[in-house]
């Protein structure tokens, strides 16, 4: 590797790092309520049905980040791993009414 293809790796901007968290956070809310819409219920979601079935792309977003972020406020609950080692929450009627 030649030191000019060093100097560009180095400078290279890691495009995560950039996102703007705000949409990242209104990207993860709308999934949850197209989740939640195509289940019928607001109990028992999972993290991987989520990800294989949410319409928007959320494969460079922090999903775990964003899920705390939404515990501490309040808008999911009852967080827990199940027997398979999936996340699972529930979430609150107030993040469905918005």
């Amino acid at each position: 590797m030649g030191m000019l293809q060093r100097l560009r790796d180095a400078l290279r901007v890691d495009p995560v790092a950039n996102r703007d968290p705000q949409v990242d956070l209104a990207t993860v809310r709308g999934a949850l309520e197209s989740e939640a819409a195509r289940l019928g219920r607001r109990s028992g979601l999972s993290l991987s049905q989520l990800m294989e079935y949410a319409p928007a792309d959320l494969t460079e977003i922090d999903l775990h980040e964003m899920l705390g972020h939404l515990q501490s406020r309040g808008e999911i609950v009852n967080v827990r791993d199940d027997s398979f080692g999936n996340l699972r929450f529930d979430l609150r009627a107030a993040l469905l009414d918005r």
